[in-house]
This record gives C-alpha cells, structure tokens and sequence, in this order.
C-alpha cells in the first residue's frame, strides 16, 4: 500500500495539469454538513452544473425540509467517477478516499480516465459505444496498475502489487453480478473490467525492457511519474491486446463465450486467490462502512421532524402538507429516474412533457409507470387546491428550486412550531399568522 499522502499529491498534479479538480467522499463523512455541502456543490460548479443537472445526474438529492445533501447511498461507495464537460473542458473526479489500497487504485483509475479524455483516447465514432467503454476501462486499470508497478520500492513489493492486482481483476468474475449498477445509473458489464489480458501483456512487457529501463524511462530526475506518456504507453499494450470488437460483444451477450478463456479453464487456483482477496476487501471496507453509515443516520434523523405532516388544524397547515407531497414526489422523480419535470410541465401536461413521457414509457415501461404515479400526485394535490390564490403563491415558490423552495420549507417550518405553541399554550399566535398571509 501506498502512502495517503503522496496518492493526494499524485492525484493534485495530474488535476492541476488537466483542468479538472477532485472531491473524495472519506472526507464529506467526517466534515460538518455545511462545510460537506459547500465543498461538494462548489466542485461541481467547477465543472459547470447547475443544481438542477446535479439532481437529475444523481450527484445531489433534495433534503425534505428545505436546500440540498450529497447522495451518499449512490455515491460513497468503493468506486469512482470521472465526469467532464465538453464545453468548459473541465472535468471533475470523484474518488471514495486514500486510506486502502483499493481506494488507491480507484484513484490512479480515475486519473486514467482523465487522461484519456484530455489525449483523446478510444474517441473513433466507428466504435461501437459499449466497446469503446471496455477500451477506456481496461486502459484505466492498465494504467493504474502500471502506476503501483513503478511505486513499489523494491522487488518484493513489486510482486506484492501483481499478485494483489490479479487477485483483484479475478473476483470479479467468480463473485460479481453479471452486470454491474455503475455510477448514476448506468448499466456496466463485468465483462469491461475484463483487464486479465492486458494486465499480463503489461507484465510481460516491463519483464522483457527490464524493470530497471521500465523505471527510468517513464519517471524524471526527480523521480516524479510522467504520468502522460505513462498513460500513452498504457494505451498501446491496450491496442495490441484488448479482445477484438466482435469478440468482446459477444461475451456481453453470452456470458459462456468467455468459459472458453483461461481463467476459468483454470477455476480452482483464480478462486482460491479471488477469495483471500475479497475476504482482505470486506476486512477494510467494514470499518469505514460503518462509520459513514452513523453520519448518514445521524443527518437523516436531523431532518425527519421535518418531514413529517403537520397537524392539519387549519388551511394553511392543510396547504403546506399537501404542497410537501407534491415536493417530495418531483423529488422523487428528479433524483430516482434522472428526470427534473417543472412542475407547471407537469400539471398542464405540455407538448414537451407528453413528449419526454412517450419516450420514457418506450424505453422503459416499468419506470414510466412509477414516475405516473408520482406525476398523479403532483397533479391530484394541485388540481384541488390550485383556485386558493395563498396555495398558488406557494407553488410558485416551490417550482423554483433556486431559493423558493427553501423559503416555502422555511415557511412550512414556522408553522409547525406555530401549531406546536398552540397545543402547548391552547392559543394561536393570530399575528404570526397575519404574517405568512
């Protein structure tokens, strides 16, 4: 393993030299809820996304009770995420800390990925898409793993990286799903971490230089990595020994083409060695878990006051309750589907909305279905109270997700503790009311 310290700075240069910043979310654990936030939305203001695109990319979800909280249960997890913006050219990285080893790697991954978008690697339009994304991530591992080879400050800890790297590549064909649930969404198959060839070609190629050349000829006088012409060097073992475009779809779309390899050919000593190495996993992950999961608990449990209904004595208290719901399910929406309805869309069902609609319901009759259901109660609660002009004014504060939805949460806040003085002292504070009116 390498020290925390010098990944970080690692992970600093190659950023600063290819536009792009880095957030790491060991740290959004451990901070304080505001200095977390403010930390995290403004690295994606860097790349140049608004909130909304953050919700509808997942990077975000809506607190209910008013403003934002990072989506740890997509998040913060043991991989990472390499995003960009082809119209800033800035990109951000998101990786799950420094402190294992496995985080390590997912760093030095993630740098591959940057460094490919900023070489202009595997970009051919010919390519089909899905094989073009094995090409970027076995090259991302490539370059990772070459990354700990030139680190590894003797022989023996050089050993120790291939053994631990292979290890790592083979678990995930014994153990792993067939397909994977990427960031954000996105659907991977196992099959484009499939970097077992490549690994060894690697090896091969550093035995037959000599590792001593191998050193010498991708680090400086300082003995600082050139991480560029690494990542070029990368790319050309990746050309010449990645499976073919025809090859690698086919075992996407049947799995048993690939039982024809080696590695399951060779079943029982890739266990044993995928085992150890999960069992080496599952030791380090269970303490970090365990801690982000007490913040995250602890930051739920601050909000679910809020969140749930108020006493509905009055109109207004019915008002708020009923403009919550419609809150909560364009939340919904937003944050599950990778969707942001306005909610005016919605509740009019414009040609833009019935159109979005039809292409959902085409695509994925499934999730058409629930986001109609959430879509049903956005409208069922604004149909009934929408002729209130005191309910509109707080719509129209709610469907701006750019300081109005915090004022009307704020509001709605008030008035519990209006309701709550009420029960406690039997009178209502009829000024307080005249306010909010």
């Amino acid at each position: 393993m390498l020290k925390p310290e010098e990944v970080r700075a690692d992970l600093d240069n190659i950023c600063r030299r290819n536009n792009a910043v880095w957030l790491d979310y060991d740290s959004i654990h451990t901070q304080d809820e505001n200095h977390d936030m403010e930390e995290y939305v403004n690295a994606y203001k860097f790349l140049g996304l608004s909130k909304v695109q953050m919700l509808t990319c997942g990077r975000l979800c809506l607190k209910y009770g008013g403003g934002l909280e990072i989506a740890y249960g997509t998040e913060a997890k043991i991989g990472g995420n390499t995003s960009y913006n082809k119209i800033s050219g800035k990109s951000l990285l998101t990786v799950p800390g420094f402190n294992m080893i496995g985080e390590q790697h997912t760093v030095y991954h993630e740098c591959g990925h940057l460094l490919q978008y900023n070489l202009k690697f595997f970009q051919d339009d010919g390519l089909d898409k899905n094989y073009q994304n094995y090409l970027r991530e076995v090259h991302a591992n490539a370059f990772a793993n070459a990354v700990f080879f030139i680190k590894a400050p003797d022989i023996l800890s050089y050993k120790k990286s291939r053994a631990w790297l292979a290890a790592k590549n083979i678990k995930g064909f014994f153990f792993d799903e067939e397909y994977n649930l990427g960031s954000f969404g996105r659907y991977l198959s196992k099959y484009d971490y499939a970097s077992l060839p490549i690994e060894k070609a690697l090896l091969k190629d550093i035995h037959h230089q000599g590792r001593k050349a191998f050193l010498e000829r991708y680090t400086d006088d300082k003995g600082d990595i050139k991480f560029s012409e690494l990542a070029q060097y990368c790319k050309s073992i990746v050309d010449k020994n990645a499976y073919s475009q025809d090859y690698y779809l086919q075992i996407r779309d049947n799995p048993a083409v690939f039982k024809a390899q080696k590695i399951y050919r060779r079943k029982k000593a890739y266990r044993f060695l995928g085992k150890v190495f999960d069992k080496y996993t599952a030791w380090e992950l269970k303490q970090k878990k365990l801690r982000h999961e007490a913040v995250d608990e602890e930051r739920a449990a601050a909000v679910s006051k809020v969140f749930e209904p108020l006493p509905e004595k009055d109109n207004e208290a019915i008002y708020l309750n009923r403009l919550a719901s419609i809150d909560i399910a364009q939340t919904i929406i937003s944050q599950r589907y990778q969707r942001h309805f306005d909610l005016y869309e919605i509740v009019n069902e414009n040609t833009e909305y019935k159109k979005d609609m039809e292409n959902i319901r085409q695509k994925s009759p499934e999730h058409y279905q629930q986001i109609m259901h959430f879509c049903s109660i956005i409208k069922d609660n604004y149909s009934e109270y929408c002729h209130n002009p005191r309910f509109a004014k707080l719509f129209d504060k709610l469907n701006n997700p750019f300081g109005g939805r915090e004022e009307f949460w704020q509001l709605r806040e008030q008035k519990r503790r209006q309701l709550e003085m009420q029960s406690q002292y039997g009178k209502p504070d009829y000024m307080d009311m005249a306010r909010q009116r």
